[in-house]
């Protein structure tokens, strides 16, 4: 996928306001955003986004494609990274050390079943209440995503918006208790793909693109799956380029 930019450079030389050229860069999982513009001048940018908002994107976009196989394994994949981003952002709002928690979590990286059992023990300690995990939804995903079936539109949307509203809800109380502790998660999780960038020398910009789901975004708690379908259909040409054609790797 390939997401709009711009050339800080030609913003600079412009004299007018008005929008300057669309570069496009590709999104890699670093998240390191490098394109040239028509000028030449080389663009990096690191964007700030956390995978969870990422990838309830590529399932937003496949969903409207209709690759629902796809929007299903992205929309699982976006709340398997929220578990992650939860258990992070716990362990920093009670002042753990980073690195321990890194241990800890390296233990269950490559096993999604120890994840999820984690987070359901920690959002238990925490709220004093277990999530409201769906036991039909987790059949469906793994039907879909390990049996090989091919899902229709509407239980593709109904996962996606079943999806969606789990992590705003969960999200809505973990900020309310952590919002601090989250930024700082925000931040360490991009330092690695800053330093990265800078290796090569120059500028390095930060770039934030409003998404399917902004974790910065002021009207979370009033988000919906149907809205931000629409938002996303309204915007995805602004936001991604269109596939190339003919195909060209």
């Amino acid at each position: 996928m390939r997401i709009a930019t711009s050339c800080v450079t030609c913003d600079l030389e412009r004299d007018s306001l008005e929008r300057g050229e669309v570069v496009y860069a590709e999104l890699e999982d670093d998240k390191i955003l490098i394109a040239t513009c028509s000028k030449g001048h080389e663009i990096r940018y690191v964007l700030q986004q956390a995978q969870f908002e990422l990838l309830m994107e590529m399932g937003g976009m496949a969903l409207l494609d209709g690759y629902y196989r796809e929007a299903v394994s992205s929309f699982a994949a976006a709340l398997e990274r929220f578990f992650e981003f939860y258990i992070l952002v716990v362990g920093e709002g009670r002042q753990v050390s980073g690195t321990e928690v890194g241990k800890a979590w390296k233990l269950m990286a490559n096993q999604s079943e120890r994840q999820i059992g984690a987070f359901v023990i920690l959002h238990l300690l925490e709220m004093g209440t277990p999530p409201l995990l769906d036991e039909k939804m987790a059949k469906f995903r793994n039907d879909v995503i390990h049996k090989g079936v091919f899902p229709s539109k509407s239980s593709a949307y109904s996962y996606g918006k079943w999806a969606f509203e789990f992590i705003v809800s969960t999200g809505f109380q973990l900020r309310a208790k952590h919002e601090e502790a989250a930024f700082e998660v925000l931040k360490r999780k991009m330092g690695p793909s800053w330093a990265k960038a800078r290796e090569k020398g120059g500028s390095v910009g930060l770039q934030y693109t409003p998404m399917f789901l902004s974790w910065t975004d002021s009207s979370w708690a009033s988000a919906t799956f149907d809205r931000s379908m629409k938002n996303l259909e309204e915007r995805r040409h602004h936001t991604w380029a269109p596939p190339a054609t003919p195909f060209d790797k």
